[in-house]
């Protein structure tokens, strides 16, 4: 048996691609000098990992894949270069994990948000969190479906809104 065909839309007349968005969990860069809460929300992105991988509307990138482009100098390149639809950058800080979920084609960040993380609870915080973060993502991939297949059939009008992006960030204000 061969490989099965990449389900396809028509789109105004255009036939594209409908697989499905893939998502980046970019995991958090060590922090501090506390190794046990780098090793939680490490293992929280890790439960969350297994939380989307159970969902059928998106595919996730590996974790080691994941862990070389949070490494990465060009990290947009590396995500282009692996399809990347959604990145999910977590980070450490004093305050606890913060997450923040990027439409990568239109570099809108669609969901964010910052949980405290502290060694009281941990095992039922990890959970927590972990399923808040699963069932976020899911939603607005869910959600943003239809802007998704937009960007596919269109991709030349996402290009023509960064080109636009990019002349408007150099417009200032007459002296």
């Amino acid at each position: 048996p061969g490989a099965s065909p990449i389900p396809r839309l028509e789109i105004a007349g255009e036939i594209v691609a409908a697989n499905k968005p893939v998502v980046a969990l970019l995991p958090p860069a060590a922090f501090g000098s506390d190794p046990m809460l780098h090793a939680v929300s490490v293992a929280v992105v890790e439960d969350i990992t297994i939380g989307l991988c159970a969902q059928r509307s998106m595919s996730v990138v590996a974790p080691y894949t994941a862990e070389r482009i949070r490494d990465a100098a060009d990290k947009a390149a590396f995500l282009e270069k692996h399809g990347v639809t959604y990145a999910l950058d977590c980070r450490m800080s004093d305050q606890g994990l913060f997450t923040q979920l990027i439409f990568l084609p239109s570099d809108a960040i669609v969901w964010a948000e910052r949980f405290a993380i502290s060694p009281v609870g941990l095992l039922q915080q990890r959970q927590e969190i972990a399923f808040h973060v699963a069932r976020a993502v899911t939603e607005q991939v869910e959600t943003g479906r239809a802007a998704r297949i937009d960007y596919l059939a269109h991709p030349e009008a996402y290009y023509a809104y960064l080109a636009g992006l990019r002349n408007l960030s150099s417009v200032g204000l007459p002296e």
